[in-house]
């Protein structure tokens, strides 16, 4: 009875963990928006875009992306999952460190100094 007491309890901290994260990664997506209301999905900038530094993205350079690996660190966590914790290490973020690499080019010959003095 013991083990399966302690086995309940682990369940329920990683539930509460996975919760905690899935909703900080809500909480910096909806920061995120707020932050940038011309947000788009793609991968490019727009004629009129302009550089946002302040709001989520004075916090960090890329809060979306954080946002949704807090949500898959979320899952994995909060369901124990191997399997959603070695998709996201094996793909997930290795992806987006190839989006931000790319970003980051594109944003310092966009924007060059403003873009580099901006977000950490």
């Amino acid at each position: 009875m013991r083990d399966s007491l302690s086995l309940t309890v682990g369940r329920f901290a990683a539930a509460l963990a996975g919760a905690a994260l899935a909703l900080g990664g809500g909480g910096l997506l909806v920061w995120s928006f707020l932050s940038w209301r011309e947000l788009f999905a793609g991968h490019g900038v727009l004629a009129d875009h302009k550089l946002v530094t302040r709001g989520a993205y004075g916090f960090v350079r890329h809060p979306v992306y954080l946002a949704a690996l807090l949500v898959w660190l979320a899952l994995a966590v909060g369901y124990l999952s191997r399997t959603a914790f070695v998709v996201t290490a094996l793909y997930v973020i290795p992806i987006y460190l190839l989006y931000i690499r790319s970003e980051e080019e594109m944003m310092l010959e966009i924007f060059g100094d403003a873009y580099a003095r901006g977000a950490r």
